[in-house]
């Protein structure tokens, strides 16, 4: 056999193993494990029974609603008051972000609504169980840890 042969069979035979533990090692990993989902934890925490884990059903229904309703709100005035940016209209500017302060205090105070919901649907036996479950909420609902992205 000619040399080039030999190094052609080599190369070729090289990026297949190459191709082939890139494949294991991609195929292998698998997604990333999943964390349970906050309401989840928070019935678990709480030690909910049927009755209660229904009542706790209807008031994540009610608070999503509310949240999804004043998000809306929200992408509606920060498009208002981006098209200010065109005519430098202050007063319309100032007036928006009055808007969006009170659209995110009623978020807080939706929030604040729906723990003190929860609350109600604890037995006086579990309240030991819901101070604990305040004291963790930051970690629960604080900001998740993602990569950060590279600016240019």
């Amino acid at each position: 056999m000619k040399k080039t042969t030999l190094l052609g069979i080599g190369i070729v035979l090289l990026l297949v193993i190459n191709a082939a533990t890139l494949g294991f090692v991609y195929f292998k990993a698998g997604p990333p494990p999943r964390h349970p989902e906050p309401k989840q934890v928070i019935a678990e925490m709480l030690h909910f029974d049927e009755s209660q884990q229904h009542q706790y059903e209807e008031k994540i229904a009610w608070h999503r609603t509310r949240i999804n309703e004043l998000d809306g709100k929200i992408r509606k005035a920060k498009e208002q008051l981006y098209e200010t940016l065109a005519d430098n209209n202050s007063l319309k500017k100032d007036s928006l972000t009055q808007v969006l302060t009170e659209l995110h205090k009623e978020i807080e105070e939706t929030h604040y609504k729906h723990f003190s919901d929860i609350k109600s649907i604890c037995k006086p036996e579990q309240q030991i169980y819901y101070k604990q479950l305040i004291l963790d909420l930051p970690h629960l609902f604080g900001p998740q840890h993602k990569p950060k992205h590279k600016r240019n």
